[in-house]
């Protein structure tokens, strides 16, 4: 009997074991469950070809970065271990200029009231400048500030970009041509006249002492944006009002993503005055390109009164115009930039070198801005905020 009890658990036993294999065997699988898996699989491959092309491009941007980049250490001026060093006097472009000067542009937006308490980059007044006269006007609360190095020999004078929305509006709404200092031929837009009237009278008796004290110095004009066209509109008129003297390196104009400022009579007479002319822009930038240019739709590019669009030596005037080298050029409502254009690419790594002689009509197109609605481009120069460069928050001139 036991024995029948035995076999019996036994073959119940065998019977269990021998059903679960079946049902492992014959287990329906849940709806969907092969979509599942699929999908499973194909972002199991998406994400190691993923892997893969991630892995590539980082080694092709190491090689370009390598290549391009310039060693700039951030939020720090060019040091003497750079090509260009800060006390020699400056002739020639290269990119540590144009971030040196991105850095002192930036002195620009500092409010008057902090301008002649020395409360805007401390650091920078600290070492190699001091603070000389600081002058605003009620248009806008704009202000002009005068700074000076007599280690490195120089006098600069730093004027302001756009600092908020109601003030654009003012420069578009003022952007036609009208004739600057009486007279015919040169033209600047509206707003940049109406502010340069209202404050020569007080910033030009500042110059004209450091001249007096200092006539050996370099005197040099900068500002982003609506500065740089100021300083283009001050420039000019320092050296046709006997504020300064024009030598072959003095004064000097740099500006940062500056608008059109004038007509192209008054862009030669400028490139005839000052020996030097340094107008960095950023590719992309939509600012240099404004006010739009009248253009000639078969050759797309801008129009111009100047023989073959060049710009004419102060030299090809006649001795007796001498104050102004316009006198024998035809009136012109053409918009046109100066010219020393320095062309970075978007990313700030390397530019082109555009010339003298030529202003809108560069036969090069390597010289000719794109348009782009892209704001950041503009504020951004030398990887530097400009309008922000002399706040509290990012300290620079260390």
């Amino acid at each position: 009997m036991k024995c029948l009890i035995i076999l019996l658990i036994a073959l119940i036993i065998v019977n269990v074991v021998l059903n679960r294999k079946k049902n492992r065997k014959g287990k329906k699988k849940w709806p969907g469950q092969g979509l599942f898996n699929s999908a499973k699989n194909k972002v199991a491959r998406g994400i190691e070809r993923a892997k893969n092309v991630v892995s590539t491009v980082s080694d092709a941007a190491t090689n370009i970065i390598k290549v391009h980049t310039y060693t700039w250490k951030p939020n720090t001026v060019p040091k003497a271990s750079f090509k260009f060093k800060p006390e020699d006097r400056l002739k020639d472009f290269s990119a540590d200029v144009a971030k040196y000067y991105t850095n002192i542009a930036g002195y620009g937006y500092c409010r008057y009231e902090k301008m002649i308490a020395n409360l805007c980059c401390q650091n920078f007044f600290t070492e190699d400048y001091v603070f000389v006269a600081a002058e605003k006007i009620a248009k806008d609360d704009y202000n002009i500030g005068i700074i000076r190095s007599d280690k490195f020999k120089r006098v600069i004078i730093v004027l302001p970009g756009t600092r908020n929305t109601k003030q654009l509006l003012k420069e578009f709404i003022g952007s036609f041509l009208v004739s600057f200092e009486d007279t015919n031929t040169l033209k600047v837009l509206q707003y940049f006249n109406e502010v340069y009237e209202t404050i020569k009278t007080q910033i030009f008796p500042h110059i004209k002492k450091q001249y007096e004290l200092y006539p050996e110095y370099q005197f040099i004009f900068t500002g982003h944006s609506l500065g740089g066209a100021m300083a283009t509109l001050f420039s000019l008129g320092a050296v046709r009002n006997g504020i300064i003297n024009q030598t072959d390196d003095s004064p000097v104009l740099i500006t940062y993503g500056a608008p059109r400022p004038g007509n192209d009579i008054f862009a030669n007479e400028v490139m005839a005055n000052v020996p030097i002319v340094f107008r960095v822009v950023r590719q992309g930038d939509p600012v240099p390109v404004l006010p739009p240019c009248r253009s000639d739709a078969k050759i797309s590019k801008c129009l111009s009164s100047l023989p073959n669009g060049k710009f004419v030596p102060s030299t090809d005037y006649p001795e007796n115009n001498e104050n102004d080298n316009s006198a024998n050029l035809p009136s012109s409502n053409y918009y046109s930039q100066i010219g020393g254009l320095k062309l970075f690419r978007v990313e700030f790594t390397e530019y082109n070198e555009c010339g003298r002689e030529d202003g809108e009509f560069h036969v090069d197109d390597a010289c000719h801005s794109r348009i782009t609605t892209n704001v950041d481009i503009h504020k951004i120069y030398a990887r530097i905020n400009v309008g922000s460069a002399c706040s509290r928050r990012r300290r620079k001139f260390k």
